[in-house]
């Protein structure tokens, strides 16, 4: 990543987000989810691993996120399955997340599940927009702008697709308020 935000694009970064059991350290992902810049999304709920039998979930995120553990029997992917997605569909991408520590924590416990190695690392999302709009005379007013006309066409709903495309969206405005004029 380039000290300025120079050769940051659009096309270069995927978003990632992760919703969980819980917040606990001793919790597992139940969904994982992409977005592209200009729209794209995926997801993947995960059926839990038998390592994870046991491992409560708090009543608080289930409330939160609306996944059920039936759910995840039912119409979720295998560990190793949704391992290998992430590693594919994020090679060659910056990929991003808006809380690197706890979404961290949930791909390193899908991968351990796996016995896979995740080839991608996570950046801070946070970090990222303070690159690019470090040269904007009020850096901080143009990401909140660009956030709450991000929120008025995408109610947040706490899916992982749904989060994920959030900061896509999020990312698309400030490119296009900034004029990507730092751009190649």
């Amino acid at each position: 990543m380039q000290a300025r935000g120079d050769g940051l694009t659009p096309d270069g970064l995927v978003f990632i987000d992760c919703e969980a059991t819980s917040l606990a350290r001793e919790s597992y992902p139940v969904e994982v989810g992409l977005g592209w810049c200009g729209g794209r999304t995926e997801s993947r709920l995960v059926r839990p691993a038998e390592a994870w039998a046991g491992i409560p979930w708090d009543p608080k995120s289930s409330a939160i996120h609306r996944i059920s553990p039936g759910e995840l029997l039912t119409g979720g992917h295998g560990v190793r399955e949704v391992a290998e997605w992430l590693n594919a569909a994020c090679s060659g991408f910056t990929v991003c997340s808006d809380n690197p520590d706890y979404d961290g924590h949930w791909l390193g416990v899908l991968f351990t599940a796996a016995r896979m190695a995740v080839t991608f690392r996570l950046a801070n999302s946070y970090r990222l927009a303070g690159i690019i709009l470090q040269e904007e005379p009020d850096p901080k007013t143009m990401f909140l702008a660009a956030k709450a006309r991000v929120i008025a066409a995408n109610p947040v709903t706490h899916r992982a697709g749904d989060d994920a495309r959030f900061w896509a969206a999020l990312f698309s405005d400030l490119f296009a308020a900034r004029g990507d004029r730092n751009q190649g």
